[in-house]
């Protein structure tokens, strides 16, 4: 049900279903009309924002950290809560970094080993721009940035509309893989070979609107 019209034709294609290009999204919004299957579920109230996006590749990476719905089974066999740490980029809607850590919420040691990441392959942004969140107003960050000379940018209290650039890409994954996911907790190991792929062969092969 929460499949967008653009994901069910990227599905039908993939498995060979109808060829490349022959369905158009008014065509399949269509029969889910005929259906009534054509609107999606509510996630939450979304606040009006206007757009913008950064000149060049480097000017601002946006970071934050998403929590899965259910449970994976960790490497010990035990069911273990895990956050999805990211940073992506303002400009190119490209995803620097991203991985999964174990544990129920974010914490400090695990967001700088990300960014860590991050820096190690792609070099430094000119600004990084986060939420209040204790992983991110920790002064072991501010001490890393400030000895990068990286301009570290913090959202207002309780706006998390603000850092609508990984917002959106949290919804995309949550649309595109938590919601393929089986109802049952699987093992880490798989939901990141899953998260993996998705990255490299849907979300950095597509050509983003923007």
């Amino acid at each position: 049900p929460r499949r967008s019209v653009k994901r069910i034709i990227r599905v039908l294609e993939r498995a060979k279903k109808v060829p490349r290009g022959a369905l158009t999204k008014s065509t399949v919004h269509r029969v889910l009309q005929v259906h009534g299957a054509s609107r999606l579920p509510v996630r939450g109230p979304d606040a009006e924002r206007r757009s913008f996006i950064h000149e060049h590749a480097g000017d601002l990476w946006v970071g934050d950290g998403l929590h899965p719905r259910g449970p994976v089974v960790a490497p010990d066999g035990r069911l273990r809560k895990v956050c999805l740490l990211s940073q992506i980029d303002g400009a190119t809607r490209y995803v620097v970094h991203s991985y999964f850590a174990l544990g129920p919420g974010e914490n400090s040691v695990a967001q700088e080993y990300g960014f860590k990441q991050a820096l190690l392959c792609h070099g430094r942004p000119l600004t990084y721009y986060v939420d209040r969140g204790p992983a991110y107003v920790a002064g072991s960050l501010s001490a890393i940035c400030a000895e990068l000379d990286i301009r570290l940018l913090h959202t207002q209290r309780q706006d998390p509309a603000a850092k609508g650039v990984i917002e959106r890409w949290h919804r995309t994954w949550r649309a595109e893989v938590e919601d393929e996911l089986p109802a049952h907790p699987i093992p880490l190991a798989e939901l990141i070979a899953k998260h993996d792929a998705w990255l490299s062969v849907e979300y950095h092969a597509r050509k983003h609107d923007t």
